[in-house]
């Protein structure tokens, strides 16, 4: 399982979407000639997910049990991926303590980088702002999708999240 750093924390605080590579660990984007890949699949949702914040290429089915919180999540997404010549990629939000929360890619393109291939996943998230009414609930929102184009086995050198549009209040 590859992790990059999930930095839409970050973007609350800097004031922007965009231009995080000044921040270390965060990318800001892609190659001109990075290459969108198809998404063939996707499971979302408020429960089950990562406990901890971050992006991660999933190579695996047992990988994929480690990492969400619900092992039938697991098994019904993993199902449908041809392993070896798919990847799963999985966005989380880590637990919150509060509904409200959610998150959902919107795309992922193959670049590369110190001459191995790299992910770049793009989504959008929500944090609720103050205010809102909100379930009273730990939830550990994700959005998980299966992606082609990609082979399994240690072919992706790294992932990198970027997000597209965040929602409510980041804090």
């Amino acid at each position: 399982m590859r992790r990059g750093l999930w930095c839409v924390w970050l973007v609350g605080v800097l004031g922007g979407v965009g231009g995080l590579g000044g921040v270390q660990g965060c990318a800001s984007g892609g190659a001109e000639q990075d290459l969108a890949l198809a998404v063939v699949g996707r499971e979302e949702g408020v429960m089950g997910g990562p406990t901890e914040r971050g992006v991660w290429v999933v190579e695996s089915p047992e990988e994929l049990r480690g990492l969400l919180t619900d092992t039938s999540i697991a098994s019904r997404l993993s199902r449908r991926v041809r392993w070896g010549q798919q990847v799963v990629v999985v966005v989380g939000q880590g637990t919150q303590p509060t509904g409200g929360y959610w998150v959902r890619v919107t795309g992922v393109e193959l670049g590369e980088r110190r001459g191995k291939p790299w992910l770049t996943v793009r989504y959008m998230a929500n944090r609720p702002g103050p205010g809102d009414i909100v379930t009273q609930a730990l939830t550990q929102p994700y959005s998980a999708v299966v992606v082609d184009g990609v082979s399994g086995a240690g072919g992706v050198g790294g992932v990198t999240g970027q997000p597209d549009a965040v929602e409510g209040l980041v804090r």
